[in-house]
């Protein structure tokens, strides 16, 4: 993905990883970017875009597909916690 700039931060605790590429987004029927973004421990991971909350990743569920706008895209994994 040309123009793309992926950041990681590492804290020292697990942390996820990015796989990207185009495929077809069901929502809107279109092909789009998109990444996965997988957590790489056992910690609970608040996932949000552009500041909006997405979803957790966990043990029981260790991925989400993102699909990307053509805008700025701000996807941020950060420690969670259950409430």
């Amino acid at each position: 993905m040309a123009g793309t700039t992926v950041l990681i931060g590492n804290s020292g605790k697990p942390y996820p990883t990015v796989a990207h590429g185009c495929a077809l987004n069901p929502a809107t029927g279109m092909t789009q970017p998109f990444v996965n973004l997988f957590d790489n421990g056992s910690f609970l991971l608040n996932v949000s875009v552009n500041g909006i909350p997405l979803t957790q990743l966990s043990a029981l569920r260790p991925h989400v597909t993102v699909f990307l706008v053509a805008d700025r895209n701000r996807i941020t994994a950060a420690n969670g916690s259950l409430t």
